[in-house]
């Protein structure tokens, strides 16, 4: 049973790469992607499990997330990790954005620089 696990996760795995191939992060249509993650987590296949919450974390799709909070195939742990995974991108994008502007209205002294108010 073992080497017929191995080959199934070997084989999706490759199926699932060569979807990926050739596009950017996140481009892999989302049921497609959490069709392929419900088997991972089922099966415990991880190499896979990892590329399909990396593909639906770079998803720009703003209903991904409840797609993925909906779904009855994935485990909790899963679809939490997938969540965390979100927010945590979403968080430092918002940083991100944070820091530009706070750079951006700071004044700036008769050189150049910047000046930082307490």
């Amino acid at each position: 049973m073992k080497p017929l696990m191995k080959s199934c996760e070997v084989t999706l795995t490759n199926s699932f790469a060569g979807i990926r191939r050739g596009r950017k992060p996140g481009s892999v249509a989302t049921d497609v992607t959490i069709a392929n993650l419900a088997i991972a987590d089922k099966y415990h296949f991880p190499v896979l499990q990892e590329m399909c919450m990396e593909e639906l974390v770079a998803n720009d799709n703003p209903f991904s997330g409840k797609v993925i909070a909906d779904n009855v195939d994935l485990s909790e742990h899963v679809k939490r990790q997938v969540l965390e995974r979100k927010l945590e991108k979403v968080n430092m994008a918002l940083a991100r954005e944070r820091r530009i502007n706070t750079e951006r209205e700071q004044p700036r002294d008769s050189k150049g620089g910047k000046i930082w108010k307490k």
